[in-house]
């Protein structure tokens, strides 16, 4: 599991690897818990990359929802680096 830190209004609609894999994800109601964390299918190993996609409900810049978050995390939400 990778528990990440979002605004805790900000609600997720789907999360993808970079091969387009559907991944489950953890998330409350945004008036109870502010908690999100992606169910990852196999452990994080040190030195591998990897992409996850975020959709949205809502429109982005990125296109119709979907948010990419960048590298700068690593290590924030304990990613080998």
């Amino acid at each position: 599991m990778l528990p990440l830190t979002l605004f805790p209004k900000l609600r997720m609609k789907k999360v993808t690897d970079g091969g387009d894999r559907e991944l489950s994800f953890i998330q409350e109601d945004k008036d109870e818990d502010a908690d999100f964390a992606v169910v990852l299918p196999e452990p994080m190993a040190k030195g591998t990359e990897y992409i996850l996609n975020f959709t949205t409900p809502r429109r982005s810049r990125d296109g119709p929802g979907r948010r990419q978050i960048s590298p700068w995390w690593r290590g924030r939400a304990g990613i080998p680096t």
